[in-house]
């Protein structure tokens, strides 16, 4: 399993760090983890995201949050632009500045989680992490860290946003069985099985 050295080395100096990718072609290769919490916002492209008991693709935004030694996959299922934006901050820079930190933690789950989002909730998170970029004193990039989390709970616990995806034959009621002859009959029609 992989570790992205750069990225450790930031986290481990900064204790946070917002980065932008886009590209053509993942820059994953395989299942990896971190010695750090990571928050994924997909922003957009036909992507895969794969935990050890979960895993989401096509083109729909999503957030992927893996705590500390989570192993983790995201890649390209077609070949085509896809964009995201990584949060990942240590384990000290936040927890040991938050009493609620062991409540907050389980939006990470066991495994990873995945949280799909609708267009206005991509917009939302990515606003936030923008700010969260931007931002220089580390005091208030640990409120903003916060804010997001909670942001994130929030989202957690909402429905997940409807797909669009074909019905299965099962679900479509047939064609009334009779042809209506007099305007008697024309309601209610007849369905088979009723």
């Amino acid at each position: 399993m992989n570790t992205s050295k750069s990225t450790e080395t930031a986290v481990a100096a900064e204790g946070c760090r917002v980065s932008y990718r886009e590209s053509y072609r993942s820059s994953m290769v395989d299942f990896h983890s971190h010695d750090h919490y990571e928050i994924s916002l997909i922003i957009s492209g036909n992507v895969k995201s794969l935990l050890q008991d979960r895993s989401e693709s096509g083109p729909q935004s999503r957030l992927v949050l893996t705590a500390p030694h989570t192993p983790h996959f995201i890649f390209l299922e077609t070949p085509g632009f896809y964009s995201r934006i990584n949060l990942a901050f240590s384990d000290t820079f936040v927890t040991n500045y938050v009493p609620e930190w062991p409540t907050l933690v389980k939006i990470f789950g066991k495994n990873g989680n995945i949280i799909l989002l609708n267009d206005r909730q991509l917009k939302l998170c990515q606003s936030r992490l923008t700010e969260l970029q931007a931002e220089e004193n580390p005091f208030r990039q640990r409120l903003r860290i916060l804010e997001f989390l909670s942001l994130i709970a929030d989202l957690s616990r909402s429905p997940p946003p409807r797909r669009i995806t074909s019905l299965p034959p099962t679900c479509y009621r047939r064609w009334p069985t009779s042809v209506p002859t007099t305007p008697s009959t024309l309601w209610p029609p007849t369905w088979p099985g009723d």
